[in-house]
């Protein structure tokens, strides 16, 4: 009787936890896990996705991308023409001139270009060439560069290409179309994240509307043809010093000067490049 009644409560038993808890669970379950999981999940994912997602990123990520160039270099490599000579179009001409003058003198040369440079004559930019195949670029119809041979756009594009495409510079430094075309704001020449763009915005708007922004300190002021020194601390700059001077036009400027001239006169010779005594000699400015 007991073994019986043992065995039949235990059927029983697990017959009715199985019904109870599968009710239970549909019931309760969506609410409670959709709650639970939500929480756990977003813990307990962020923290798995942390670790594996470092060891087995790195991992994967080395092997991949090692198989994956080395499929690359291999297809590519084997694809080149081995050119002694970069293929840079217009640029390399005056070889041409070269080869032509070798020629003309009834001499050969095995590192003679040829046809190739004949191609650079016709395409102008840039290429690059593969077994059947090359791939050509026109030459800028724009380009405008500064005293000093850098790329340079006051007023436009610093290279521009026949199909619309524009590069933008300000002495060497690339910078947003925007900034030439547009009326940009001042206060990005203080906030901008390049330390170099944001000195180049400076330059194009004037650094009178950058310093109207902050309150410079007079460090030595003299006549308006000498100048005032000011001193003042941009953002990742402190300390940097500007020479307010008004020149014979009777036009008022600020030139940027070196952080260690102490007066306003050494300021104002600093941009002529001479002494001060120079300066004081000067009787007359137009």
């Amino acid at each position: 009787g007991d073994q019986l009644g043992d065995q039949l409560g235990d059927q029983l038993g697990d017959q009715l936890w199985d019904q109870l808890w599968g009710q239970l669970r549909g019931q309760l379950g969506d609410q409670l896990w959709g709650q639970l999981g939500d929480q756990l999940g977003d813990q307990l994912w962020g923290q798995l996705g942390d670790q594996l997602g470092g060891q087995l990123g790195d991992q994967l990520g080395d092997q991949l991308w090692g198989q994956l160039r080395d499929q690359l270099r291999d297809q590519l490599w084997g694809q080149r023409v081995e050119w002694r000579y970069p293929l840079y179009g217009a640029h390399d001409l005056y070889w041409q001139g070269h080869w032509a003058f070798i020629r003309s003198l009834g001499l050969e040369c095995t590192a003679d270009p040829g046809s190739q440079m004949d191609l650079a004559r016709h395409c102008g930019g840039w290429w690059w060439a593969f077994k059947g195949a090359a791939v050509l670029s026109s030459r800028p119809n724009t380009l405008a560069l500064d005293e000093s041979g850098r790329l340079h756009g006051e007023k436009g594009p610093a290279m521009a290409w026949a199909d619309g495409y524009t590069l933008h510079a300000w002495h060497g430094v690339r910078i947003p179309a925007e900034w030439i075309e547009g009326d940009p704001d001042p206060s990005l020449a203080l906030t901008w994240e390049n330390i170099e763009q944001r000195r180049c915005l400076a330059e194009i708007i004037g650094w009178d509307k950058v310093l109207s922004q902050l309150s410079p300190m007079v460090v030595d002021e003299d006549i308006p043809e000498i100048g005032t020194l000011l001193r003042v601390d941009l953002p990742d700059s402190p300390g940097e010093q500007f020479l307010r001077v008004r020149c014979g036009t009777g036009r008022s400027f600020i030139l940027p000067v070196p952080p260690d001239v102490p007066t306003a006169i050494a300021a104002n010779a600093w941009t002529y490049g001479v002494d001060p005594v120079v300066i004081k000699g000067i009787e007359a400015r137009t």
